[in-house]
């Protein structure tokens, strides 16, 4: 079974990536409320020291529907996790567009999730369940989606707004290489290498291949947005409005590792944009890019970048007219990063 969306060639240079910090909340809820169902060997302890730090704060929050909705396999209300407009959201805006969502889309969405018929010999279904201990997610559209903003803001603040520094990091460094690579072997290729589920045909054929029952539109003259998250893996989801695909973020690895140094602790022996800039390059960058990541102005990032390169810190490769900078194995120690770890980031 497979989710086919069909698009015209020309749809397909219109494809953008962008990242979401909604998204993000709504996977890591997704990853906390299905802890020991994921078929992957070895999922459930991913993010393992996040997961310590988070799970005894779940029962004091007050975001048990919430929870209970994100723990529903299948189909989840679109409206919860609206494909950004921009290529960096600011949650702020996410939220608040959650919160301007029509009644009618609120109801017809949580209806289609919530309207499971039993399967047999298995029970009541998921959804059942959640609607029976919540009857207001289906009975009071305004009263679900005015709540459900409340408890995703107080997800956001708990649960991911700590982190999101780090986490934006490999977001933004994903962005990066992922663009590198569709400008040097084109759309069909990159988008296979998001997720063993994914595949684009050169028709303009988008296959999406999880468990789950099939789907099939015609999305011509849409275009298609791809949204990394730190929290989807091992697994890729798709929206449709637009048409959407939220898929593992690469450089995940050793993303929780202790003793990593931050751009404060290097500041006293480097300065602190150097600091800064060198702790941003846990993937290669081009100039601009690392100029997106961490909000310093093109120019000085050059001139910075320069210092670091003298310094031994920084390699610079130029492809055409593309300049790509990474760290030394010197620069990855002064992070605090062990040399095979930056050598398995980078590849």
């Amino acid at each position: 079974m497979a989710t086919i969306l069909r698009f015209q060639a020309e749809d397909l240079l219109q494809c953008r990536f962008a990242i979401s910090p909604l998204g993000d909340v709504t996977d890591a809820l997704r990853f906390l409320a299905r802890a020991g169902r994921h078929t992957t060997p070895g999922a459930d302890g991913y993010h393992l020291p996040w997961q310590r730090q988070v799970r005894p704060l779940l029962a004091d929050l007050g975001i048990g529907p919430l929870l209970a909705l994100m723990g529903i396999s299948g189909y989840q209300p679109d409206f919860l996790n609206p494909v950004p407009d921009s290529p960096f959201a600011e949650i702020g805006t996410e939220i608040d567009r959650v919160r301007a969502t029509r009644p009618d889309r609120v109801a017809a969405e949580m209806a289609k999730t919530l309207d499971r018929p039993a399967v047999p010999g298995h029970g009541r279904p998921e959804a059942a369940r959640t609607l029976a201990d919540y009857p207001w997610l289906a009975d009071d559209p305004a009263r679900a989606r005015d709540t459900l903003a409340d408890m995703l803001e107080v997800a956001w603040t708990a649960l991911v707004e700590p982190w999101w520094p780090r986490l934006r990091d490999v977001l933004d460094a994903d962005i990066t290489y992922r663009a590198r690579r569709m400008a040097n072997v084109g759309i069909a290729t990159t988008i296979g290498e998001l997720s063993p589920y994914l595949s684009l045909s050169p028709d303009g054929v988008l296959r999406f291949d999880p468990p789950g029952k099939p789907v099939q539109q015609d999305l011509s003259g849409r275009e298609l947005v791809l949204v990394p998250s730190v929290f989807a893996w091992p697994g890729a989801g798709m929206g449709w409005d637009p048409p959407s695909v939220i898929y593992p973020a690469r450089g995940i690895f050793g993303l929780w590792e202790p003793g990593a140094r931050s751009a404060v602790d290097l500041a006293r022996l480097i300065g602190r944009t150097r600091a800064e800039l060198l702790t941003a390059l846990a993937d290669p960058a081009s100039t601009t890019g690392l100029a997106a990541r961490t909000g310093v102005p093109v120019s000085s990032v050059s001139d910075h970048l320069a210092v670091l390169r003298a310094t031994g810190l920084v390699a610079t490769t130029r492809t055409g007219r593309y300049l790509t900078h990474r760290r030394t194995a010197l620069g990855a120690a002064l992070t605090g990063v062990p040399v095979a770890d930056e050598q398995d980031r980078t590849r």
